[in-house]
């Protein structure tokens, strides 16, 4: 008899702990799934701080044109609202979401923009903070600067990568949404970024009504 309450006893205790383990991974990706920094962090080890032993660049591509670039056409975003001036010369992708999940990307640049873009802008949900937006990025290595999108405080990164390229990183937060415009590997334009950045406002849904 003593055995069958020792055994009923063990049951409910095997029971409780893998209610609870069950219990916790499902808070775990309801909470954290869309936020979490290796989410990001696989995007800029991936794609904006690739070395040259994994990457093949055409070097007729890599040239920082800088002031130099017109920033005429516009870029309207049509799920987060906001609208941004890019190179007249370029081309940009239609807002999507990441394979992984995690983020909403649009890439700009000459050719082949899915693979090697020059400038990205990501945009991920759950953040609450610049501060807490920002620790996603501590595995970057550069100098960190205030400045300003649209009037919202941001951070600047100027990241040199171990090819010697200069990066450009700029991260804000608005209404539970954090963003970053970074320019990656695949050329040198860091300075286009930072123009862009120049130029990025939200609008409202009636002046914002397509991806283009």
């Amino acid at each position: 008899m003593k055995n069958l309450k020792s055994s009923f006893v063990v049951q409910i205790i095997i029971t409780m702990i893998i209610m609870v383990l069950i219990g916790g991974g499902i808070y775990y990706v309801v909470e954290y799934r869309y936020s979490e920094p290796s989410t990001v962090m696989e995007g800029f080890s991936n794609n904006l701080i690739p070395t040259k032993k994994n990457i093949e660049v055409d070097t007729k591509q890599v040239v920082d044109s800088g002031s130099n670039t017109s920033l005429t056409k516009i870029y309207k975003d049509s799920k987060y609202f906001f609208t941004v001036n890019y190179p007249n010369t370029w081309i940009a992708s239609k807002g999507e979401e990441s394979d992984m999940g995690g983020f909403h990307y649009t890439h700009f640049g000459v050719s082949n923009i899915y693979e090697k873009p020059f400038v990205w802008i990501r945009v991920y949900p759950r953040q609450t903070s610049l501060d807490n937006f920002l620790r996603y990025y501590k595995g970057l290595s550069g100098i960190w600067s205030d400045t300003v999108v649209d009037g919202i405080p941001a951070k600047k990164l100027n990241n040199i990568n171990q090819d010697n390229q200069g990066i450009i990183l700029i991260a804000f937060v608005k209404d539970g949404y954090g963003y970053d415009i970074a320019s990656t590997a695949f050329g040198q334009y860091g300075s286009v970024a930072n123009e862009m950045a120049l130029t990025f406002k939200f609008a409202s849904s009636t002046n914002t009504t397509s991806d283009e």
